[in-house]
């Protein structure tokens, strides 16, 4: 399965398409989302009747497909935590304000998760597959498990995969009461110097077009992805990635980089560390979640910074962690866990 277009809307310069990009540094407990002009992309009556999410996963979709309005993918697929929320919250807002009476039902039809991927396929004129996943934290990995599936039974050649997530003001005043936020604002490239309960919340838009062949646009090759639900101790995580590994005919010491989902919340980075000082102690480790926040999907943004480093063989100095900056980049896994039960693998090696 090869990545041959992709689009990432962030709360860095992504949309530029350029890499390496320039850090942007944020001094927040949320890292909002650097948008483009979205004219670039849609007319301005089209992007008018679209929320702001919606618009970040057309113009990153469209970004995949390099602007082709008239490209139409055999299929599109989606994965979202939490789906449309500033509809969401429009609608819910509605109720409580009139009553429950006389209600418009345009917020509620747009909130539904898959509006995204529906609006994707208005736009591209595309009448097949037509998916979105809510799975948490599983979200973006399950929505690339279907579409290897969907170009493995060869039926398939070109399948649109996107994971997108929006943090609106009100569902960031919710979730903090749960202690999942920095009391205090920071700067994000300090994100992983402290040792405090509660990261940065973010949120992000990446898409993907992934066929069975290369072509001249190729970035990189998805040889695998992985989910696995259980509680998770020290020993567990170490078990399960030897065995995707092994699945994946490849040894720890083939890995010339290991993306680690680390956030800066002492309560959930200690499986990172374990993982640094025992299976990885000898690899070369990066870190995403400083320029994108944690969000349900940023899983997507690593897969879009992953292909990009194969591609272009350069590696940022503000991703690395530990190790020494690889000179020659051949295979990469991104690991990512949430809330100590949610486990989940994916690797990518170069063209």
């Amino acid at each position: 399965m090869y990545i041959n277009g992709l689009g990432a809307i962030s709360p860095q310069p992504t949309h530029s398409g350029n890499f390496p990009f320039e850090l942007t540094i944020h001094n927040s407990t949320l890292l909002s989302c650097v948008e483009p002009d979205y004219k670039i992309y849609m007319s301005p009556r089209t992007s008018r009747r679209m929320s702001r999410v919606v618009k970040m996963g057309v113009a990153t979709a469209l970004m995949a497909l390099n602007g082709n309005q008239t490209e139409k993918p055999d299929a599109i697929i989606t994965g979202s935590g939490y789906g449309c929320m500033q509809d969401t919250e429009k609608f819910l807002q509605a109720i409580t304000e009139n009553q429950e009476k006389f209600l418009n039902p345009s917020p509620f039809i747009h909130s539904t998760h898959n509006t995204i991927s529906s609006q994707i396929a208005l736009l591209l004129n595309c009448m097949g597959y037509n998916q979105t996943y809510v799975h948490g934290s599983f979200s973006f990995e399950s929505a690339l498990l279907d579409a290897a599936m969907l170009l493995k039974d060869g039926l398939h050649d070109t399948v649109l995969v996107g994971g997108i997530d929006e943090m609106t003001p009100d569902l960031f005043s919710i979730t903090k009461r749960f202690d999942l936020w920095k009391k205090h604002p920071l700067d994000n490239d300090k994100l992983l110097t402290g040792n405090s309960k509660g990261t940065i919340a973010g949120e992000g838009a990446g898409f993907f077009k992934l066929q069975s062949n290369t072509t001249e646009t190729s970035f990189a090759r998805v040889v695998d992805a992985k989910i696995i639900f259980a509680k998770t101790g020290e020993t567990e995580p170490k078990c399960h990635i030897k065995e995707f590994l092994d699945q994946n005919n490849t040894v720890v010491d083939e890995l010339d980089l290991c993306f680690l989902g680390k956030n800066g919340d002492n309560r959930l980075d200690r499986l990172y560390t374990n993982l640094q000082t025992s299976l990885f102690k000898r690899n070369s480790i990066a870190v995403y979640k400083q320029l994108c926040g944690e969000y349900f999907t940023s899983t997507a943004f690593a897969t879009w910074l992953a292909a990009n480093i194969l591609k272009h063989q350069q590696v940022p100095d503000y991703i690395m962690l530990e190790g020494t900056t690889p000179q020659s980049i051949n295979k990469i896994v991104i690991i990512n866990q949430s809330r100590h039960d949610h486990l989940s693998l994916i690797l990518l090696e170069a063209i």
